[in-house]
């Protein structure tokens, strides 16, 4: 098993575990469940009166975050080359790889700028990708 195979096995575990503690379902539901949640706690030092740091939060929820984006559209963990952003999930459309995801980066973000880069505007934009993979050539050539 390789290294990314070990830690994308870790981060699936701890997301499952969650799962099963909070009973925080990857649909939509779950997803608008999270992003209220980051949202009612991103200033908090405490969430639900246990002590977590920053990074932890992101951790656990950028690895939820990762796991329902790979069980929505069919994604993989990778760790691109180069890539500063760190592990992300590769996309497909139709079984071709059309782009890459960063959930950790994405959760961070929501984090420190709030509302404005929530998670549920992100699956509409990957939704968006699914389903009209020539959008990133358009947008490339803007």
């Amino acid at each position: 098993m390789s290294d990314l195979d070990k830690l994308a096995s870790h981060w699936k575990n701890s997301a499952l575990l969650l799962n099963k503690y909070n009973d925080i379902s990857f649909d939509k539901d779950g997803l608008a469940w999270v992003d209220s949640y980051i949202e009612h706690t991103r200033n908090d030092k405490e969430c639900e009166g246990i002590t977590l740091p920053l990074e932890k939060r992101i951790f656990i929820w950028g690895a939820w975050f990762g796991e329902y984006i790979i069980k929505n559209f069919r994604g993989e963990w990778v760790e691109p080359k180069g890539m500063y952003k760190g592990f992300g999930v590769q996309l497909y459309s139709g079984g071709t790889p059309v782009g890459i995801t960063y959930p950790f980066w994405k959760v961070q973000k929501r984090f420190e700028f709030g509302k404005q880069d929530s998670l549920i505007g992100m699956d509409a934009m990957l939704q968006s990708i699914i389903n009209h993979p020539d959008i990133l050539e358009i947008l490339s050539e803007a």
